[in-house]
């Protein structure tokens, strides 16, 4: 395989990874979720394990292993 070839394939590897609503890295204080418009209090890194945007609760989990409710 080519070195453009390789480079091509890492793009679209790269682009699909970003398509992914559920791989999207928010750096803003304001965010926009299912609609909603939600505000950091707190800045922590963590991954979305569970969602019910009819009640605007999110449940996520830390880098550390903890649990978190995020609520609106």
């Amino acid at each position: 395989m080519s070195i453009s070839a390789m480079k091509s394939r890492k793009k679209e590897a790269e682009a699909g990874l970003s398509d992914d609503p559920r791989q999207t890295e928010i750096t803003t204080p304001n965010f926009v979720l299912f609609g909603e418009t939600f505000t950091f209090i707190e800045t922590f890194s963590a991954t979305v394990i569970n969602s019910d945007p009819g009640n605007g609760h999110i449940w996520v989990k830390t880098n550390t292993g903890d649990e978190k409710q995020i609520s609106d």
